[in-house]
C-alpha cells in the first residue's frame, strides 16, 4: 500500500446518508481536496434532502444498485442506517 498522495482526487460514492456519521464524513471529504464525492444514492428523498441541505450535494441515484452499476468510483462511504449496512457492503 502506498502512502503517496494520488495524482488526482479519490472518487467517493456515498451509499445512503441516513446516519449522522455520513453527514460528518461528507463534510470532512468536501473540505479535503484529496477527495471528490462523485455520487450519492439514497432511496428516501424525504430523509436525504434535509440532511444534504447546505452541502451543495444532492442524491444522484435512488438505489445503491444503480450507483454501483453506473458510477465510476474508487471507494464507497456506506452511510445508511446500521440495519442496511451489511447488505450494502456485500453488494
Amino acid at each position: 500500500m502506498s502512502l503517496v498522495a494520488p495524482d488526482k482526487a479519490v472518487r467517493v460514492a456515498v451509499a445512503g446518508v441516513a446516519h449522522n456519521h455520513a453527514q460528518m464524513m461528507m463534510r470532512h471529504l468536501q473540505a479535503d481536496e484529496r477527495f471528490e464525492i462523485t455520487a450519492i444514492a439514497d432511496g428516501d428523498p424525504s430523509v436525504a434532502e434535509p440532511l444534504l441541505e447546505g452541502t451543495g450535494l444532492q442524491v444522484t441515484y435512488q438505489t445503491n444498485d444503480d450507483l454501483f452499476r453506473n458510477e465510476d468510483f474508487d471507494v464507497v462511504l456506506v452511510g445508511d442506517v446500521y440495519a442496511k449496512r451489511g447488505q450494502i457492503t456485500i453488494d
